[in-house]
């Protein structure tokens, strides 16, 4: 239930990078011992690194383990065990966009940061260009998303009305 959530790889203005963790389980995670990859570098986390149950970790990029690379890049977290906890491959950024996932299956850009909060996603907003979407197939990400939603909950509402909204 812990997963990456979102990644800021070109900010725009005075934002910094930033990687996000989230956690949707019951109860606190430690992190302790646990490594965040990017690329080929890793940051193993201290004891006192921890997320509240249904909460979030944005760790920013003074404290990444590396840069992240506006032209795509894999970032991975293991558990303490070395298991891979959660993957993200993010094509080519866009300045001020955030590659981001409700659910760390399905990702998209958005307009929207949210360090440190539940994602939100931007209703219309063009989530994925061509080039993008044949880049995550070529690097064998199956689960690619073109829609867009507010947010879980709001999404929630919406398919609770509408029961043919459903998939």
């Amino acid at each position: 239930k812990i997963f990456i959530s979102e990644i800021l790889p070109q900010p725009d203005g005075d934002e910094e990078e930033f990687v996000e963790l989230a956690n949707f389980a019951t109860t606190t995670v430690n992190l302790e011992g646990a490594i965040l990859r990017i690329g080929s570098r890793g940051k193993t986390f201290e004891a006192s690194a921890s997320i509240e149950p249904n909460g979030f970790l944005a760790i920013y990029e003074d404290d990444l383990p590396a840069r992240l690379r506006n032209s795509g890049q894999t970032v991975k977290l293991f558990d303490a065990f070395g298991r891979l906890i959660s993957e993200a491959v993010y094509p080519k950024a866009q300045a001020g966009k955030a590659f981001a996932s409700l659910d760390g299956k399905n990702y998209s850009w958005t307009s929207s940061l949210t360090p440190g909060e539940e994602n939100q996603f931007v209703l219309g907003e063009t989530v994925m260009a061509q080039g993008q979407t044949e880049g995550l197939a070529q690097a064998g990400v199956k689960n690619k998303t073109t829609a867009s939603v507010a947010t879980a909950a709001q999404m929630s509402k919406v398919l609770s009305a509408n029961k043919d909204m459903q998939t």
